[in-house]
């Protein structure tokens, strides 16, 4: 059962951390991202019966770290397991389900090799990179508009962001979103 208040909390601290004006970010990654990967986590959750609390969890603070501070950002993984830990002890969420969440946030990231140890863990890191794909286009805006990236920086940012998103899926997921991904790579390597 989803201990829905606990869930509720998280989802209003982190909306509250990416309408933050220090959110290096932008606010669109709640819309964009934060809630994409909610809602593939939550959808992969019930295909591979995980467990939908932690997986949602974790989903809204994949990159919660990242997004109160930008420092954190080339470790977000590992300072956001950290903020995690923090956030949901005072929130009272049981330790041990805590650690699962932790796990989930630690191997999300395409840029890393650290293979998901949980069916949760699989689901975030798909979710992850499924928003990538989805979400391309903010990932245009974002090294454009907010990195401050040319055109031929912003299309290389967002191709080896959309690679690693795509070796980091796993094969059942990649078969669903195939087209799309060559779609999206064929778009930018012909774009001008």
């Amino acid at each position: 059962m989803l201990q829905t208040q606990v869930i509720n909390q998280v989802a209003l601290i982190v909306e509250k951390a990416c309408y933050r004006d220090t959110n290096p970010f932008g606010t669109s990654i709640w819309q964009n991202h934060i809630l994409e990967v909610v809602k593939y986590s939550d959808a992969l959750a019930i295909a591979h019966q995980a467990d939908r609390e932690i997986c949602i969890l974790a989903a809204l603070l994949h990159d919660y770290a990242g997004i109160v501070d930008e420092k954190y950002y080339h470790q977000h993984h590992l300072y956001g397991m950290k903020a995690a830990e923090k956030l949901l002890n005072t929130l009272g969420f049981d330790p041990q389900r805590t650690e699962q969440v932790k796990e989930a946030i630690k191997t999300h990231r395409g840029s890393l090799s650290l293979p998901p140890q949980s069916v949760e863990a699989m689901c975030v890191a798909n979710a992850d990179a499924m928003a990538h794909i989805t979400q391309y286009s903010s990932l245009v805006t974002y090294a454009h508009d907010i990195r401050a990236l040319n055109w031929s920086q912003s299309r290389e940012f967002v191709m080896n962001k959309i690679n690693r998103s795509w070796n980091k899926m796993s094969a059942g997921v990649k078969t669903l979103f195939e087209s799309q991904y060559q779609l999206i790579i064929n778009q930018l390597k012909t774009a001008a």
